[in-house]
């Protein structure tokens, strides 16, 4: 109020006591609590990878239990129509050719007289082809195939769906610990710079603060503070900016490789440009036409220099406008936070949609194989297997009645249905 009064501000007016004294207190709060965000979504991002792998795995167990007793169940009803074929083993090639030439006879008196065609039209359509086990086998064989390819098939679509979005969720949850750094380094330049002058001009000022500077540890404190934002936007510009260790779209590389190197009042706030035209391009020694990557440097150097020669005791260089072109910097981190901040929802975003776009594609797929194993498929084996159960019913006369060995392997197959 005092400033928005009287354009100005007494050293010792409450306005200042509170600001300047409170200040440390609530940066070192802000600063805590981005530490204990940062900390706990990297502990979450590592709580989420790990129930990925372990849904992951229930889910290949699951799929293995179900395909396993699909085809368990289906070698199982293979064996049984099997062990009706094999019945064929037992048939002496006697026997079959008594029962071919009888069938021929059969042909003879029907061609002599048609009316035996309707008594024995079953037996002389089927009989001799059945008889015939090389063909059988054949038929068999054939058909088998096609239910394997049909289990394989559907086997590695469903693994490969859930391997592919296994890998996409890892990929994402991988990159996600780097990604929070980087924002959280982002962030914080854009609160150093503005702290390094802001604390060095109090320090410059020490004198009409007697009420923060009481204490010599408070003065430590200040020193300390700008020596701790140094270094962290020293290892800002040190970080080699690896965009394919973290979630980030092409279109952000873009655009930060662009504000590193380009003019940064072209990146103002649409709220600050008019404010900022006339004194943009002179601030901090027209260093903001060179882009960030040079003035964060600029900063550096120039903070680092001032430290070295008295430890802030009395201004050694000219200033102008520092405090204006160090908060118009914040604001164009702010920029990029934002810019950061919208791309990473819409990469994650874009996840989510393309692994639920395969989860449906592939609910779809097992929703129209159920239907298909539980019509057709389903169909077809109890065809199988009924025409298999009814095999002896062709089987030679003789083999029937007159060998023991048929009798005993028939009696056996009976007890075990």
């Amino acid at each position: 109020m005092a400033y928005e009064l009287d354009g100005g501000i007494v050293s010792d007016s409450p306005y200042a006591y509170f600001q300047y004294k409170n200040y440390l207190t609530i940066k070192q709060q802000f600063s805590e609590l981005n530490s204990i965000v940062l900390d706990q979504t990297l502990k979450r991002s590592l709580q989420i990878q790990s129930k990925l792998s372990i849904i992951t795995f229930i889910c290949f167990g699951a799929l293995t239990i179900q395909y396993g007793f699909a085809v368990f169940y289906f070698i199982l009803l293979q064996k049984v129509v099997l062990k009706h074929y094999s019945l064929v083993q037992y048939i002496q090639i006697k026997y079959i050719d008594f029962e071919i030439n009888y069938l021929k006879k059969l042909i003879d008196g029907v061609n002599q007289n048609q009316n035996l065609l309707f008594r024995y039209q079953f037996r002389l359509e089927n009989k001799e082809s059945l008889l015939d086990t090389s063909n059988i086998k054949l038929i068999l064989n054939y058909h088998d195939i096609y239910y394997y390819l049909f289990f394989i098939f559907f086997l590695g679509l469903t693994a490969g769906n859930a391997s592919l979005t296994y890998y996409e969720g890892w990929n994402y949850l991988e990159k996600y610990p780097e990604t929070a750094k980087f924002y959280k380094e982002v962030s914080d330049v854009g609160t150093d710079v503005p702290t390094m002058f802001a604390q060095r001009d109090v320090l410059y000022s020490r004198k009409g603060y007697n009420f923060i500077f009481q204490f010599k540890e408070s003065l430590t404190v200040y020193q300390k503070k700008i020596v701790e934002s140094l270094n962290r936007t020293k290892a800002f510009i040190q970080d080699d900016y690896n965009f394919d260790k973290y979630v980030v779209s092409d279109s952000f590389k873009e655009f930060f490789f662009q504000i590193q190197n380009d003019n940064l009042c072209d990146f103002i706030p649409d709220e600050l440009k008019n404010k900022s035209n006339t004194i943009c391009q002179i601030v901090l020694n027209q260093n903001m036409r060179r882009g960030l990557q040079a003035l964060l440097i600029y900063i550096i150097n120039h903070i680092t220099t001032d430290m070295e020669i008295n430890q802030f005791t009395s201004r050694s260089q000219a200033s102008y406008l520092e405090l204006e072109g160090a908060f118009l910097v914040s604001n164009i981190i702010k920029v990029v936070n934002d810019k950061f901040n919208i791309d990473l929802m819409d990469q994650t975003t874009y996840f989510m949609n393309l692994a639920n776009m395969h989860n449906i594609i592939m609910f779809i797929n097992l929703f129209f194989l159920g239907i298909l194993i539980l019509t057709l498929i389903k169909n077809k084996l109890i065809e199988k297997l009924h025409i298999a159960q009814r095999l002896t019913y062709i089987m030679p006369s003789k083999s029937v009645i007159l060998d023991s060995n048929f009798e005993r392997a028939l009696r056996s197959l009976l007890k075990e249905q």
